[in-house]
């Protein structure tokens, strides 16, 4: 680093390179006495801000308070140099992947011991460790890899010291990369299979565009030589001069400047990195704009009082360096509106865990009302399971309103007895016009549906209207058959019931001749049958011509009784279901012995 002017008594020094740099002026006197002191000046490296800004809460109301900051993301810095503070929680990236290795006797060797003392250099590409993963910022550490140790090779190794520093170099010559930073300082190390760990005293700083050179070395002596084989260390051959090594029994190599051999082969590494931390301490702020309401606008931390959707800025401007930068962030105020909650409709549900799907609509957040049988009271759609008749009530809230809305909704639970249904009671028609299947239901929760199908055929004759409580049959043959219909109410309860209907085709009267009424169980009454009759009268005679006997009911046979034995005269009529006329007359015989 140069000064503009050696021999006055204020020259300004021209500082490039971060590190600690030392002056020294010599004063002397008209009568030749000399004079001199020295000054430290230590120059950090420098980071751009890179600002992030940032703004809370949101959304917010025109109006509020809004917090506005600043924090700073990893950051670059513009030259490379150290820092006593490395990385917190770094990431790990390995340089080389090739399997040949050194012999206990070459070079490179990270840990070679063939000779007293050693010295090496390696070039890192910076797009070789931007492919790795690395990208500019702190490197706190570094890794040798060991595959082998041979026998009788020390394992601890005195003063090694590892020295970085960056250089546009894309290939090394047959000389040492000069001004490198110390960021191992000389330490006893002890060597182990595996990788070997050299964590840093000094996080070296890169840049992030720079050639990079590792430079290490250690000394077994002096006085006396003492060296024994070089432990094996995998390397990656590269397409270009990637190493220098120069070794010696009897001098110390770390200072060493004198001539080195190259190698394209290069150890593989391990670097430990993580992205630059800046001092936001040495920034000055200024929010902007000047309209937004900004309480502190100087300080990396404000409040402002919104006055609508506002595009904040802040300019940092680092004081070292005066490099600064921009950052933005938008705050999107919302403007008071009416809410307006609906609910859905009231609705009836089954007993017995059933469902109601109950929604709400018209604001963005949620209170339902009691908690009772429902799945969520904080969403805009939940679920209600109640066992008894309940009204849930919905309050809407959200930002920016101008107060809260309700609306209710009545799930009603069905209350009821038990179903039934009664299919009618069993009977007979007769002709082809259609008779009736009639069914009375009770109980329930409403909502029936029926169905009536033919269980027993005979000869079945297809039911008509089957699925309404009234069906019919169009009776095409004689048959009996059972009919059974079934209900179900809107909560799927059910009840069953039958009726036999005995159907003849053709309507007749059957009247028997004679008749024994002697109590013997058998053909005890003059009986008089008939199918689909709906109107009848039998009057019965003695030869006198007395009548004996009367009736209008088909089903009331005469029994005899109190008359004697003889020849009898009745006279029938009668009318069916389908309008057929019978006139019947005709002589019985009564015989009781």
């Amino acid at each position: 680093n140069s000064l503009n002017n050696y021999a006055i008594p204020n020259p300004l020094a021209n500082i490039t390179t971060p590190g600690t740099h030392v002056y020294v002026v010599s004063v002397t006197s008209s009568q030749g006495c000399v004079k001199k002191d020295s000054i430290s000046i230590t120059v950090t490296p420098s980071y751009p801000p890179n600002p992030i800004a940032y703004g809370y809460p949101t959304p917010i109301c025109a109006g509020d308070t809004v917090h506005l900051g600043v924090t700073f993301g990893n950051s670059v810095p513009s030259v490379c140099g150290i820092n006593p503070v490395g990385c917190s929680a770094p990431l790990i990236a390995t340089v080389g992947t090739g399997t040949t290795a050194n012999t206990s006797t070459t070079w490179p060797a990270p840990y070679g011991n063939w000779y007293t003392s050693a010295k090496q250099q390696f070039l890192f590409k910076a797009t070789e460790l931007n492919a790795a993963g690395v990208t500019g910022g702190k490197i706190d550490q570094l890794d040798f890899n060991v595959s082998s140790i041979p026998t009788g090779a020390i394992t601890t190794y005195h003063q090694y010291t590892i020295n970085m520093g960056c250089t546009n170099l894309n290939a090394l010559t047959a000389s040492w990369v000069g001004s490198l930073f110390n960021v191992y300082t000389p330490k006893n190390h002890t060597v182990t299979t595996g990788w070997n760990a050299h964590p840093f005293d000094n996080a070296f700083e890169w840049d992030g565009v720079s050639n990079v050179v590792v430079e290490i070395c250690f000394n077994e002596g002096p006085p006396n030589p003492n060296y024994t084989n070089s432990c094996i260390s995998p390397n990656t051959l590269t397409s270009f001069i990637s190493c220098l090594y120069k070794y010696s029994d009897q001098n110390p190599m770390c200072p060493a400047t004198s001539v080195p051999q190259t190698s394209s082969n290069r150890p593989n590494v391990k670097l430990h990195y993580c992205g630059g931390s800046p001092d936001s301490s040495r920034y000055t702020y200024s929010w902007l704009p000047s309209s937004g309401g900004i309480l502190h606008p100087h300080n990396q931390t404000t409040g402002a009082i919104l006055p609508g959707t506002t595009n904040y800025a802040i300019v940092v401007t680092d004081t070292v360096s005066g490099c600064l930068d921009t950052a933005h962030v938008i705050i999107t105020a919302n403007n008071p509106t009416t809410l307006h909650v609906t609910a859905s409709h009231d609705t009836t549900i089954c007993p017995g865990g059933a469902i109601a799907t109950l929604i709400a609509t018209g604001a963005p957040n949620y209170i339902w009302s009691p908690s009772t049988g429902l799945s969520s009271t904080n969403t805009a759609i939940t679920h209600a399971t109640p066992t008894a008749t309940t009204t849930y009530t919905v309050t809407g809230t959200g930002h920016c309103t101008t107060g809260p809305s309700k609306d209710s909704v009545k799930v009603s639970v069905f209350t009821g007895t038990p179903l039934h249904i009664n299919a009618g009671i069993d009977h007979e028609v007769c002709g082809t016009d259609p008779f009736n299947l009639i069914a009375t239901s009770s109980g329930g929760y409403g909502g029936n549906t029926y169905k009536w199908i033919i269980i027993s055929p005979s000869v079945a004759d297809s039911i008509q209207n089957s699925t309404s409580v009234l069906a019919f049959v169009i009776p095409t043959n004689d048959n009996t058959n059972t009919y059974q219909v079934t209900v179900k109410d809107t909560c799927g309860n059910t009840a069953t019931d039958q009726v036999v209907v005995i159907a003849h085709v053709e309507c007749k009267l059957t009247i028997p001749n004679v008749f024994t009424p002697n109590g013997d169980g058998t053909n005890d009454n003059f009986i008089v049958k008939g199918t689909g009759i709906k109107i009848y009268s039998a009057v019965i005679y003695n030869r006198w011509g007395i009548k004996v006997f009367e009736s209008t009911d088909i089903t009331k046979p005469w029994d005899g009784k109190n008359v004697e034995d003889g020849t009898y005269y009745y006279v029938i009529t009668a009318e069916s279901a389908a309008g057929k006329m019978f006139d019947e007359k005709g002589f019985v015989e009564r015989i009781s012995k």
